[in-house]
C-alpha cells in the first residue's frame, strides 16, 4: 500500500473519530504535533483543523493553512481539494469572504480535474456562501443550485437540504419572502426526515428571521424558541447564542430593553470565544440598535461603529449598509446633520449597488426625515416619494426571469455533464454493439425531436414576423388618423379662440365706450358752462366748471389706465423693499376720510424684492375699495385694519374693513373683467390686482361676511434668498 493511501486513510479515520468523540483531547494532539514531521505532521494538522473548526476558528484557520503549505511540499498527495474546501468553509465563518472564494475556486478546479464529485459540490457550496455574504446574489444562486444538483445526484440529502436553505436565504436578501420560505421549508422537511436536530434548529431560526422581516414578531418569536430548545438539548453553544440573539431582537421590538441587552451580551461572549466575526458584528449592531431605541444615542454610536468596522474588514456589504444607516439615523436624532448626511449618502449608492431594496427604502425615508428636520421641505418631499416608490418594489420580473433562465442554464449544464460522463463510461466499459445501436437510436430520436422543434420555432418565427408587419402597418394607419384628427382639433380650437377674442373685444369696446361717453359728456357740458360764465363774467361758475371737467378727465384717465393694466403684461422690476416701512409710508401719504379709524399691524419683518410701482397700484386699489365700502362719513365704528405678517411660508398683506360685506352671489364674479357693483365702476380693478400679484408669483384672496366686513389678502411666496 502506498504512503499516499496510508496517509489519507489515517486522515479519514481521524475525521471519523472526531465526529464520534467530539470531546477528544485536543491538547494531546497539539503535544504530538510539536514533535511530528512529514506525513505524520500533515495528518495531525488536518485533524486539528477539523476538530477546532467548531470551537476555535482562528486556531483552526492557522492549522489549516500550515497543513496546506506542508501538503504541497510532500511528493504525493491527492486530497488538496478537501483541505482547500475546509479552509474556504472556515474563512467565510471568520468573515474573510474573499479568501473563502479564492480557496474554494482552487478546490473546485482540482476536484473537477480529479473527478471528485463530493469536493466539487463542497467547493460550489462554499462559493455560494462567499458570494452571498458579499451581496453577489445572482452568482450565489448559481453556485447553490449547481451544488444542489450534484448532491441530489450523489444522494446526499443532508447537503441537498443545506443548498435549499441557502437558496432561501438569498431570496430573503432580495425581499422574495414567499420563495425564501418555500426553499427553507423544503430544507426543513428533509432535516426532519433525517432527524438532524441541529440543522432543524438553523431552519427554525431562518424562518423566524423571515417572519420578523415581514413584521410578524409573534410568529418569529415562536420559531426562535423552537430553535433555542433544540440547541440547548444538543449542547450547541453557538447555535444557542444565535437563537438567543434572535429572541433578544424581539425583546427590543417589544420595548424590553434590559432583557434584550442581557441576552445580547451573553451571545456576544460566546461569539467572541468562537471567533465568529460575522456573528460578533451582527450582535454588536443589534446592541447598538437597542440603545438607539432606548434613546441612549452615545452608546448606540459606539456599538454601531464597532460593528461597521468589522463589516468593512470582512467586506460584508449589506452589513455595512445597515451600519451606515444606523449611524446616520443616530446623528440625525442628535441634531448632528452634517455627519448624518455623510453616512446616509454613503449608504444609499451601496444599498442600490447590492440591490438591498429594503434598506434602500429605509435610507430614503431617513433622508426625508433629516431634510424635514433641516427645514428643506422640497428635498424632504422628494426623498419621501423615492421611499414610497422603493418600498413598493419587489424582486421584479426581470430578476425573476434572470433566475429562471439561470436555473434553466444550470439544468442544461447538468444534463450536458451527464451525457459527457455517460459517453466516458461507455468508452471505459467498452459497451457492446447492442448498447451502441441503442445509443445511436437515441441520438436519431433526439435529432428528429430537435428538427421538429426547429421547424416549430421557425414556423412561429414566420408567423410572428407576419404579425409584426401587420401590426406595423396598423400603427402607421392609426398614426395618420391621429395626426389628421389632431390637425382638425387644432383648427377648431384656433377658430374657437378667435371667436372668443372677438366676443370679448366687442364686450370690452361697448363697455369702454359707455364708460368714457358719460365723463366726456360731462366735460362737454362743463366747457359750455365755462363759455357762458366767461360771457357773463361769472368767475365762481368758471372755477366750478373747470373742477368738474378736471374730475371727469381724471376719471377717463383712470379707465384707460385700468384697461392698459388689464390687457398689457410686463415683467416686474423688483427692488429690495422693507415691506413694513414701505406700507407705513404709503399709508402716511394717503390720507383717509376723518370718520375712518386706521389700525396698522405691520409685523412681517421682511425685506423682499418687489416692483414697488405695481404693488403700490394693487394695494391702493384694495385700499380704495375698503374706503368705499365703509360708506358715509358720519357712520360710527368705521375701522380699517392694514396688517403685514408671515403665515404658511408666505408674506400676507391684509386690508380689513368693517363695511357691509360682499354678497355671496358676487364673490364668484368679482375677479371677472367688466363686473362691477359701483355706479361708476369699470370692473377691472380687482382683475388688475390679480394680474399684478400673479406677476410677482403670488395671488389675492377675499373673505367676506355680510354685515361684518371684508378681508382682502395680497400674498407673496417667501423664497430662500429673502431676508
Amino acid at each position: 500500500m502506498s504512503k499516499k493511501v496510508i496517509l489519507f486513510c489515517g486522515c479519514f479515520v481521524f475525521i471519523l473519530l472526531s465526529r464520534v468523540f467530539p470531546q477528544a483531547d485536543v491538547n494531546a494532539l497539539e503535544s504530538r504535533l510539536a514533535g511530528a514531521a512529514g506525513e505524520e505532521r500533515l495528518k495531525l494538522l488536518v485533524e486539528l483543523t477539523n476538530r477546532l473548526q467548531s470551537d476555535n476558528l482562528d486556531k483552526a484557520y492557522s492549522y489549516g493553512k500550515n497543513a496546506l503549505e506542508l501538503m504541497r511540499q510532500l511528493p504525493n498527495y491527492s486530497e488538496e481539494a478537501m483541505l482547500l474546501n475546509l479552509l474556504g468553509r472556515i474563512a467565510y465563518k471568520l468573515g474573510d469572504f474573499q479568501a473563502s472564494i479564492d480557496y474554494s475556486n482552487h478546490g473546485l478546479e482540482i476536484a473537477q480535474k480529479t473527478g471528485n464529485k463530493n469536493e466539487f459540490a463542497a467547493a460550489l457550496f462554499n462559493l455560494g456562501m462567499g458570494n452571498k455574504y458579499l451581496a453577489n446574489y445572482n452568482p450565489a444562486l448559481e453556485y447553490f443550485s449547481r451544488a444542489q444538483a450534484v448532491y441530489e445526484e450523489l444522494g446526499d440529502k443532508n447537503n441537498t437540504a443545506s443548498c435549499l436553505n441557502q437558496i432561501g436565504l438569498v431570496y430573503r436578501r432580495v425581499n422574495e419572502y414567499s420563495r425564501a420560505l418555500e426553499y427553507i421549508m423544503k430544507a426543513g422537511k428533509i432535516y426532519d426526515e433525517l432527524d438532524a436536530k441541529s440543522r432543524l434548529s438553523s431552519i427554525y431560526n431562518n424562518i423566524g428571521i423571515i417572519y420578523s422581516d415581514m413584521g410578524q414578531s409573534a410568529v418569529a418569536l415562536d420559531y426562535y424558541k423552537k430553535a433555542l430548545k433544540i440547541d440547548e438539548e444538543e449542547g450547541d453553544l453557538e447555535g444557542t447564542a444565535i437563537a438567543r440573539m434572535n429572541i433578544a431582537e424581539q425583546y427590543t421590538n417589544l420595548g424590553k430593553f434590559a432583557e434584550a441587552l442581557e441576552v445580547y451580551n451573553k451571545s456576544l461572549a460566546v461569539f467572541e470565544k468562537v471567533g465568529s466575526k460575522k456573528n460578533i458584528s451582527n450582535v454588536l449592531m443589534s446592541i447598538g440598535d437597542t440603545y438607539r431605541k432606548k434613546n441612549d444615542f452615545h452608546r448606540a454610536l459606539h456599538y454601531y461603529t464597532r460593528a461597521k468596522k468589522i463589516k468593512e474588514e470582512t467586506h460584508e456589504y449589506y452589513g455595512i449598509v445597515e451600519g451606515l444607516l444606523g449611524l446616520g439615523s443616530i446623528h440625525r436624532q442628535l441634531g448632528q446633520f452634517e455627519p448624518a448626511l455623510e453616512y446616509l449618502f454613503e449608504a444609499l449608492p451601496l444599498s442600490v449597488k447590492i440591490h438591498y431594496t429594503q434598506r434602500t427604502g429605509e435610507v430614503y425615508l431617513e433622508l426625508s426625515t433629516l431634510f424635514q428636520d433641516m427645514k428643506d421641505f422640497p428635498k424632504a418631499l422628494g426623498y419621501f416619494k423615492k421611499y414610497k416608490e422603493t418600498n413598493d418594489l419587489v424582486f421584479n420580473e426581470k430578476n425573476s426571469r434572470d433566475i429562471a433562465e439561470l436555473q434553466t442554464r444550470f439544468d442544461l449544464e447538468r444534463k450536458e455533464k451527464e451525457i459527457s460522463l455517460l459517453k466516458k463510461d461507455q468508452q471505459i466499459r467498452a459497451l457492446d454493439l447492442d448498447r451502441q445501436r441503442n445509443f445511436t437510436t437515441y441520438l436519431i430520436v433526439i435529432s428528429i425531436l430537435i428538427l421538429i422543434l426547429a421547424f416549430v420555432i421557425y414556423a412561429r418565427y414566420r408567423l410572428k414576423s407576419r404579425v409584426n408587419i401587420e401590426l406595423m402597418r396598423y400603427r402607421e394607419r392609426l398614426s395618420e388618423q391621429v395626426e389628421e384628427r389632431t390637425r382638425e382639433l387644432k383648427d377648431a380650437q384656433v377658430e374657437l379662440v378667435r371667436r372668443e377674442r372677438l366676443a370679448v373685444l366687442g364686450q370690452l369696446t361697448a363697455t369702454v365706450a359707455h364708460e368714457i361717453r358719460n365723463p366726456l359728456g360731462t366735460v362737454r357740458a362743463s366747457i359750455f358752462s365755462l363759455e357762458k360764465a366767461l360771457e357773463n363774467n361769472n368767475l365762481d361758475r368758471v372755477g366750478q366748471a373747470i373742477q368738474l371737467a378736471e374730475r371727469n378727465i381724471v376719471r377717463c384717465d383712470d379707465i384707460i389706465n385700468d384697461l392698459l393694466d388689464f390687457t398689457r403684461r410686463r415683467e416686474p422690476r423688483p427692488e429690495p423693499t422693507v415691506i413694513d416701512s414701505w406700507l407705513e409710508n404709503v399709508l402716511n401719504e394717503r390720507p383717509l376720510p376723518e370718520n375712518i379709524i386706521c389700525i396698522k399691524e405691520l409685523t412681517s419683518g421682511l425685506e423682499i424684492p418687489v416692483d414697488r410701482e405695481r404693488l403700490l397700484r394693487a394695494f391702493l386699489n384694495i385700499l380704495d375699495n375698503a374706503v368705499d365700502a365703509l360708506g358715509e362719513k358720519d357712520a360710527p365704528g368705521n375701522r380699517l385694519t392694514v396688517s403685514a405678517d408671515v403665515a404658511a411660508e408666505r408674506l400676507e398683506i391684509r386690508v380689513t374693513d368693517t363695511g357691509p360685506g360682499i354678497p355671496a352671489a358676487n364673490l364668484d364674479k368679482i375677479f371677472e373683467p367688466l363686473f362691477s357693483t359701483k355706479p361708476f365702476g369699470f370692473g377691472l380693478g380687482l382683475p388688475v390686482v390679480k394680474n399684478i400679484m400673479a406677476e410677482h408669483g403670488g395671488g389675492v384672496d377675499i373673505n367676506s361676511t355680510m354685515g361684518q366686513g371684508t378681508t382682502v389678502t395680497l400674498w407673496l411666496p417667501i423664497i430662500n434668498n429673502y431676508k
